[in-house]
């Protein structure tokens, strides 16, 4: 649902550049990628400033209204320190 360097991008937010590349590259290197990747809420509300493509998959996977969605990611800003 998300590519790796969508992943990267969020996580950018959260740990160092290359921090953010080593997580990356661990979860899709996964040898059984038929099993799925539990992505955590910061995760997601990361995800969901990456852009607005990306931020509609977030909300179509939480299976959000746009006002939930909304609330989410300003709490997740602000949370971060971001306007």
């Amino acid at each position: 649902m998300f590519s790796q360097e969508e992943v990267e991008q969020a996580l950018q937010l959260l740990v160092s550049r290359d921090d953010a590349g080593a997580i990356a590259d661990e979860l899709y290197g996964d040898p059984n990628p038929g099993l799925g990747i539990f992505f955590p809420g910061d995760l997601l509300s990361a995800l969901s400033l990456v852009s607005d493509d990306v931020a509609r998959r977030v909300q179509m996977a939480l299976r959000e209204t746009p006002e939930h969605a909304a609330r989410r990611v300003a709490q997740f800003r602000k949370h971060l320190g971001i306007s």
